[in-house]
């Protein structure tokens, strides 16, 4: 085989792999927040407030529960496509991380709470971290909590009576809590429209061609996704070519779709739809 045809066939190779590749995955940015605000209760000390700790622990017996608090900024309405707490473990014998819940109480007052005040931890499990050692910078994952920017409270509790100890934001050294999220980065899909052209004018009863092209990110063809929709009658169809009749009157044509990233676009048009003129016209 000569060299020239080796060359070809890993050039070709080559731009095989790479168009492959780029379809794989989106461009992301990550986003870190550090806790805003974080403690813990302890049943043991009902009273006792621990804003000054450089612990924060969950366990079983006795109960204790951290609390933490996050502001989320830059996310805009960008996909997020992963959301992380990341600590770090001061435990020695901890057999369980702890589960870690959303809850909807965002007003606490780290300076203040005690077991006594504190706040319901009324949010479904999240994630469940199994053993984890001194030392450790462990992640616990949120799932889609994580939807946009504001303000975000998580308390973690242990089914364990081993319970587990974290470095808190008080704490001189170490990594201190912090949020970790993965967003989208690239643009969102290239919807066109393609027909009919803005302003055009059909007959009642005149079938109307709606046809479109769209690409996401990666360059992937979606134009099949495309969901199309009136102002004046609902939903026309899906596809890059939908056949509709449309009612008499001014219609605000959109053709809108989704990218398996979960970046959104849309593009419209303009049309009318008049009575028939007489046969003779």
């Amino acid at each position: 085989m000569s060299s020239r045809l080796v060359l070809g066939l890993l050039t070709l190779a080559l731009a095989l792999l790479v168009r492959g590749g780029g379809a794989q995955a989106p461009p992301t940015e990550t986003l870190v927040f550090p806790a805003v605000a974080d403690t813990y209760a302890d049943a043991a000390f009902p009273s006792t407030n621990f804003n000054t700790d450089g612990h924060l622990r969950a366990d079983a017996d006795p109960v204790r529960i951290t609390y933490l608090r996050f502001t989320v900024a830059g996310v805009s309405r960008r996909p997020v496509l992963q959301a992380r707490v990341r600590l770090q473990v001061n435990s020695t014998f901890a057999d369980s991380g702890g589960t870690i819940h959303r809850i909807s109480d965002t007003g606490w007052d780290e300076a203040t709470l005690t077991y006594v005040n504190r706040p319901a931890v009324d949010g479904p499990a999240l994630s469940t971290l199994g053993p984890v050692a001194t030392g450790n910078v462990v992640e616990l994952d949120l799932g889609t909590a994580i939807t946009t920017d504001g303000t975000y409270a998580f308390a973690i509790d242990s089914a364990s009576p081993n319970g587990v100890s974290y470095k808190s934001a008080a704490s001189v050294v170490g990594q201190k809590p912090i949020l970790v999220v993965t967003v989208a980065s690239g643009p969102a899909p290239s919807v066109q429209i393609v027909q009919p052209p803005d302003g055009a004018t059909f007959f009642v009863g005149d079938p109307v061609t709606l046809q479109g092209t769209a690409t996401d990110m990666a360059g992937d063809d979606i134009s099949a996704s495309l969901a199309w929709r009136s102002d004046l009658q609902g939903d026309l169809g899906t596809g890059a070519t939908v056949s509709a009749t449309l009612v008499r009157g001014d219609h605000t044509v959109v053709a809108a779709v989704t990218d398996r990233f979960g970046q959104s676009s849309e593009a419209r048009t303009r049309l009318s739809v008049v009575p028939r003129p007489p046969a003779n016209t």
